[in-house]
């Protein structure tokens, strides 16, 4: 019996990797052994090439078998891993070369590091000085820096004699190595980049003028504003370089709807980009990244939005708004609240869980438990499932697995029953959402799709793994693959 590759190595223009006593080969789609197992390890094909591996060596076979680069190298990258027919990286006693995929030489085996090809270009060591060679292998940009970096989109980092600068991808340098450190270049608003100079920061555009000069500690850019800390302290300047809000603050969060929480005296309170300040500091704690924003002050906890205070600081506890609603404690019982602030559903329940459409954001199923009994409410507080089922798990794409008397089954985003509670165990696979369950019924193991069918039926020892075309299994202790499509 041979045993397939594990979930990433499945068929592949048409082949696919076999284990057989430890070697590896390919079979067809008639199963039928067309590579025989005789390799320590293999990949699957692409663009025709497969790369294998024997006595310790790597190398490249085609369909047939025949190899097209030898099997003589330490370390070599498989054509799958880079972008645009670029060349394969290849490794033998600790040089680095490029082969293109007919196996004609590129570049010698010469250089002492060399990463793969991005946009045509890729970047090569050489007696500890990096530089770029193209796809004929011819050095485009001179082996003289330090170190360079990877962003080859725009001007591309350079650092020699610990100073960092740019190059364009001709070689030209555009910015001197001048700076201690520098930042990509972002291109969303004029072509800016931070850069560290005496360990201050500032901000140059392409031209290298220094639009905002190194003067602060940090510097973090928002969508219209600058952050920038000095001496413990932050504050808010534009993208002029003026100043917006002083630099007064022990600390202020990310922008989130035109508004972010700031911290001064250990107090938390609320600002906007105008450097208004919405709320004075007056709060022990405050949420990032929501609308309204979470505050808390004496152990109760309210909402505030970028027009002020919303929503009283009055709960015992609560969750952050992700859509029209959230819940909130009062006396030891959940319920839930509208943007507004009005009670939509009372805090009457032992637990809640609000679930949301992936399709349609404010279309919220809150998930309720009380007395160990769990149901279904819609956001306005409407019973959709009354309180039968001992437990309901999370909808994760429309589909949620449900439990009644010690039974499994699946209800979908409308509540309906779609798969009836009659198995042990349901499982289900965050990266196959809503497609395929596993399922154990009388101690066995099977597989259903998300409207009952089975696919599998229940009588395997285990299901090891699973995929849209496979699943792994062990049968009366033999470790087996299936191929069908799931």
């Amino acid at each position: 019996m041979y045993r397939r590759k594990r979930k990433k190595y499945r068929f592949s223009e048409g082949l696919a990797g076999i284990e057989l006593n430890g070697k590896w080969g390919f079979i067809d789609e008639t199963e039928t052994i067309v590579i025989p197992p005789k390799y320590d390890n293999a990949e699957d094909f692409n663009e025709g090439l497969a790369c294998v591996k024997l006595d310790g060596k790597w190398g490249f076979i085609d369909k047939t078998g025949a190899e097209v680069i030898p099997l003589k190298y330490d370390k070599i990258r498989d054509f799958a891993m880079g972008t645009d027919n670029a060349p394969v990286l290849v490794t033998l006693n600790g040089k680095y070369g490029y082969f293109d995929k007919t196996g004609a030489e590129i570049t010698p085996l010469k250089y002492d590091r060399a990463e793969d090809f991005n946009d045509g270009l890729a970047s090569v060591e050489l007696n500890g000085k990096w530089g770029f060679i193209d796809k004929t292998g011819a050095e485009v940009i001179p082996l003289k820096y330090d170190c360079v970096y990877g962003n080859y989109d725009g001007p591309v980092r350079v650092e020699i004699n610990g100073k960092h600068g740019f190059i364009d991808r001709a070689g030209v340098e555009i910015i001197p190595p001048k700076y201690d450190d520098v930042e990509d270049f972002s291109y969303g608003r004029d072509s800016r980049a931070n850069v560290q100079l005496n360990g201050k920061w500032g901000q140059i555009d392409t031209t290298g003028v220094e639009i905002i000069p190194p003067k602060y500690d940090e510097i973090c850019n928002e969508k219209d504003v600058i952050r920038v800390w000095l001496n413990g302290k932050c504050g808010l300047i534009d993208y002029s370089g003026a100043e917006i809000a002083p630099l007064k603050y022990d600390d202020i969060s990310m922008f989130w709807d035109g508004f972010a929480n700031m911290k001064r005296n250990g107090k938390y309170g609320f600002i906007d980009k105008n450097g208004v300040e919405i709320t004075p500091p007056k709060y022990d704690n405050a949420s990032e990244d929501t609308s309204p924003a979470r505050a808390e002050l004496n152990g109760k906890v309210g909402f505030v939005n970028r027009t002020g205070i919303v929503i009283p600081v009055k709960y015992d506890d609560a969750g952050c708004f992700y859509g029209d609603v959230t819940w909130v404690k009062v006396n030891g019982k959940y319920g839930v609240i509208d943007r507004a602030g009005t009670m939509v559903i009372s805090p009457e329940y032992d637990d809640i869980n609000i679930c949301r459409s992936p399709y349609h954001f404010g279309n919220a199923h809150i998930i309720v438990e009380t007395d160990g009994k769990f149901g279904i409410l819609d956001k306005t507080g409407k019973i959709i499932i009354p309180l039968k089922y001992d437990y309901i798990d999370i909808f994760f794409d429309g589909i949620a697995p449900v439990k009644i008397n010690g039974k499994w089954g699946l209800i979908d985003y409308n509540c309906v029953e779609i798969v009836p509670p009659v198995y042990e165990k349901i499982e289900m696979r965050l990266d196959n959402p809503g497609n395929i369950f596993r399922v154990q019924l009388n101690g066995k193991c099977g597989l259903i799709n998300k409207d009952g069918d089975e696919i599998l039926p229940p009588k395997y020892d285990k299901i090891l793994w699973y995929s849209n075309s496979q699943a792994e299994v062990i049968l009366n202790g033999e470790q087996i693959i299936i191929e069908k499509n799931l």
